[in-house]
């Protein structure tokens, strides 16, 4: 079987899809290729400012946090009756008047507490002969008193004379009721001095850093991880984090604007602000596959609106081409059913638009055809009832019908592709027949015509024969009876059975007769000749063209001239052609008889 190569831009479909997506699906995905760069840029600014702003508030929040704490402190260090309170050598348990004023000291603690947004600072005034007063149960005091006044650091804070220390501590240090023991407090210290060098007692706030600071796990409102820190010593955040940056974390990340890399590390996006009461410093830092991945969040949603904007298109376009084409595909599976031979096969489109006007200029030019072969062979028919030779006239619808039928299995086979350029080299072997009237031409003139005939079955065997030509040039001029040898090659096609084959022809003069050789390298025959065989009864090996050969010659130049047929050299079918060697004679005549 021969199969048609697939060639998918012969299809007028696929030319329109791929002019589309040439011209409109990639300028659109280069626009927005453009467009998300642009994009990007636009979102890492806002992400950036976004972030820095973020930073901003918690800063803006621990600074609020310390400024309260700091003015709290102020109303407990400048109070006379806790002063007073300090100041007596009396206990506040046993003596009466000191427990009072210890409980209207504790009162105040209370409403300085509420100071807090949602009370949530814990308060604490200490001295160094076990007096304790707070803002939470005390169920142990013993106990509370130890840890509260360990967490005064007392000579630490003495040494600040008046100034706040701070630090942080966990809430399980403090022995504090209602809170998480992991919590981490903001602590600020402070000396209450008085008119004392050496102070009077210490009084200790606390506020839960939970409540300033984002949570970790929440990165859309942290932004990145929050490291809070003072005196180079980490105060909050991700100790492990902490220690890889540490070199990296200097004050000159105060004065930037947003996130900037750092050129040591650039894995990581830095931002830092300064806690102005306290002077601690908050950095947050990015990773920059976290950063990234905000990017590639907001890129990939566009783009899968970008590209389920474009499949829609595609469908709707698709859809609309599809439509067009229908048509077009009904009218080319028409011409090609004209062309293999069914002029019967038409279509009808609807419609006024250029397609039904082709359709219907189609279908009236099949008609005309129609007609045309109608006459064509009536008239055929006409001049070969008219001519003289009857043998000669049995041979053209002969090698028609088969050249046809050639033409008609190449169509079914191969998908019709090469259909024309079957019919043009048809026309040519046609223009040959009609055009030389003679019945004795050149043998130059047979032999190219054979070679027409040889290109044109190479278009149904895919080349699968091969026409080989050895004539001595002096015979070239010899006159032979005009289709002699198309049906001995047609007959080596037909009875070869094999490609690729081999036909090899070979002319020379010997002794005043042109003898003319046609061999194949097929499956061979038995060894009779056609003189033995085929004049009167025809044989499955030669049928109705070798019979007019045989009796075309005989006619022409005699009956001891012939056409044999045997077996070859190589095995395959040998035809000889015996005929008297005549140069330029025209063949209006009947013969010489003889």
């Amino acid at each position: 079987m021969i199969f048609q190569s697939y060639r998918p831009f012969k299809s007028l479909k696929i030319k329109i899809l791929a002019a589309f997506a040439l011209f409109i699906v990639l300028p659109v995905l280069l626009i927005y290729y453009i467009n998300t760069e642009m994009s990007n840029r636009l979102m890492i600014h806002r992400i950036n400012d976004a972030n820095a702003q973020i930073l901003d508030n918690v800063a803006d929040r621990l600074d609020e946090a310390a400024e309260r704490m700091l003015k709290a402190s102020n109303l407990i260090v400048y109070d006379n009756e806790l002063l007073d309170l300090l100041k007596t050598d009396k206990s506040w348990i046993e003596d009466y008047g000191s427990f009072q004023k210890s409980l209207h000291v504790s009162v105040k603690l209370q409403n300085i507490r509420n100071f807090f947004p949602d009370g949530r600072a814990f308060l604490a005034v200490v001295d160094d002969r076990g007096h304790l007063l707070s803002t939470w149960g005390e169920d142990d005091y013993r106990e509370d008193y130890d840890a509260i006044y360990e967490a005064s650091l007392e000579h630490e804070t003495a040494a600040e004379k008046g100034y706040p220390l701070w630090r942080t501590a966990q809430a399980q240090k403090l022995g504090l009721n209602g809170v998480d023991p992991e919590s981490t407090l903001l602590l600020m210290s402070r000396l209450i001095k008085g008119n004392s060098e050496s102070g009077y007692g210490t009084v200790l706030i606390g506020i839960e850093l939970s409540g300033l600071l984002p949570s970790p796990a929440n990165e859309d409102e942290a932004g990145g991880e929050l490291l809070l820190v003072h005196d180079k010593e980490l105060a909050s955040g991700n100790g492990e984090l902490y220690q890889t940056l540490q070199p990296l974390l200097t004050d000159e990340w105060i004065h930037g604007n947003g996130y900037e890399q750092s050129a040591a590390n650039p894995n990581y996006l830095i931002a830092a602000r300064e806690i102005r009461q306290n002077d601690w410093i908050l950095y947050q830092v990015m990773s920059k596959d976290q950063f990234s991945s905000q990017l590639h969040a907001l890129r990939n949603l566009s783009l899968f609106w970008m590209l389920l904007l474009v499949l829609v298109l595609c469908l709707v376009v698709m859809t609309i081409i599809l439509r067009f084409i229908k048509p077009l595909g009904a009218l080319q599976r028409s011409m090609t059913r004209v062309g293999s031979g069914d002029f019967n096969s038409l279509v009808h489109i609807k419609g006024n638009d250029e397609i039904a006007v082709l359709n219907r200029q189609f279908n009236r030019m099949v008609g005309d055809l129609q007609a045309l072969i109608r006459n064509l062979s009536e008239e055929q028919r006409r001049k070969e009832e008219a001519r003289f030779q009857a043998l000669h006239a049995q041979i053209t619808p002969h090698f028609l019908f088969n050249t046809l039928n050639s033409i008609k299995w190449s169509a079914r086979l191969s998908g019709a592709e090469h259909v024309s350029e079957m019919i043009t080299a048809l026309g040519k072997l046609l223009s040959f027949v009609m055009k030389h009237d003679r019945e004795l031409i050149p043998l130059k003139m047979e032999l190219d015509f054979i070679r027409m005939y040889v290109d044109l079955q190479n278009i149904r065997y895919n080349n699968g024969i091969r026409l080989l030509i050895t004539v001595d040039e002096e015979v070239l001029e010899a006159s032979i009876n005009k289709f002699t040898l198309q049906p001995l090659v047609e007959n080596a096609i037909i009875h070869g059975q094999k490609l690729p084959l081999t036909i090899h022809i070979t002319a020379s003069r010997e002794n005043g007769e042109l003898t003319i050789y046609v061999e194949d390298d097929g499956k061979g025959l038995s060894g009779h000749s056609v003189k033995d065989r085929t004049i009167s009864t025809p044989s499955r090996l030669s049928g109705i063209g070798l019979q007019n050969i045989n009796e075309r010659i005989q006619m022409y130049f005699g009956s001891r001239y012939h056409v044999s047929l045997t077996e070859g050299a190589t095995g395959g079918a040998l035809a000889t052609i015996v005929i008297p060697f005549r140069k330029g004679e025209s063949g209006d005549d009947q013969g010489s008889g003889y």
